[in-house]
């Protein structure tokens, strides 16, 4: 499947980039899977300035509040 060059450039996407493909309705929705590098999401120390897979990001958050909810418990 080709993207077209605009698209890839706007989304920061590269070859070998992982999508997630979605069917609603009859259409198809294509999400790319990692963060772009964005300087708020370093500052935060959610990025550390790389990119990371979504499902990584979701993980590091389900992990921060099981361990808040032990902490509170």
């Amino acid at each position: 499947m080709t993207i077209p060059k605009e698209v890839r450039d706007k989304l920061g996407l590269t070859v070998g980039d992982e999508m997630e493909a979605v069917v609603e309705d009859n259409c198809l929705i294509l999400r790319p899977l990692k963060l772009p590098k964005d300087p708020v999401l370093a500052m935060l120390g959610i990025a550390s300035g790389n990119e990371f897979k979504l499902k990584d990001y979701e993980e590091a958050v389900a992990k921060e509040l099981k361990e808040k909810l032990e902490r509170s418990q």
